[in-house]
């Protein structure tokens, strides 16, 4: 069984069903929380706050600035256009950022991050939390990320662990992309950073580590 729930142009609350849900929140600041059942909820217009609760849901925030929660279960969660916040929390999640600067945090699981959204200056911030997580710098479509640019646009990724088996994905060769272990960029804390570059274009900051190996740690995308 499936519901569809719909939203008016005003700010809404909207609570799904234990069932199936496909709930649209249309205009306005929405609040959503799909509950139980593997939902769809479209954020639409407005700066909405969606939480997918139980289920393994998948969640568009839309226009504007959107904080989206996959809650429990294995979520797709893209922002869309906006500064998003994007939250996995418990699962094997994949998050998309979307146009706009974006945070983006996969929390527990082993998730899948792209914050890229083809848009020109984009800074976004990634975090994998626990488990290996995948962060998306690259695929063999659309090339590299964060370039064209001049290094106004790039990827800071938060709490990347060689350790807990983060990998850096990557388009074209390992031999496209050169490191530079020696700065601090400002992002974390006072350690040192790698900032991951392609030609004379940065792509991505990884924060407060020089534990960064192409060879160990980059996939093809």
């Amino acid at each position: 069984m499936t519901y569809q729930i719909f939203g008016s142009i005003y700010n809404d609350y909207l609570v799904g069903t234990t069932y199936d849900d496909t709930i649209y929140a249309s205009w306005g600041d929405d609040v959503v929380y799909a509950s139980w059942g593997n939902d769809v909820v479209v954020g639409d217009w407005g700066n909405d706050f969606v939480v997918g609760d139980y289920g393994n849901d998948y969640l568009y925030g839309g226009e504007n600035d959107d904080y989206l929660d996959g809650g429990f279960g294995e979520d797709y969660i893209q922002g869309d256009s906006g500064a998003d916040s994007l939250l996995g929390s418990y699962g094997n999640d994949t998050l998309v950022g979307g146009t706009g600067s974006d945070a983006l945090y996969g929390e527990s699981g082993y998730d899948y991050i792209k914050g890229y959204g083809h848009t020109l200056y984009e800074v976004d911030y990634l975090s994998g939390g626990t488990e290996a997580d995948t962060f998306a710098l690259g695929d063999w479509y659309n090339g590299t990320y964060y370039t064209g640019d001049g290094s106004y646009g790039y990827a800071v990724i938060t709490d990347f662990s060689a350790w807990e088996g983060d990998k850096l994905q990557v388009n074209g060769s390992v031999y496209d992309y050169w490191m530079d272990k020696n700065w601090n960029y400002g992002v974390g804390t006072t350690a040192t950073d790698t900032a991951i570059y392609k030609g004379y274009e940065l792509v991505a900051i990884v924060q407060d580590t020089t534990n960064v190996s192409a060879f160990r740690d980059f996939v093809a995308g």
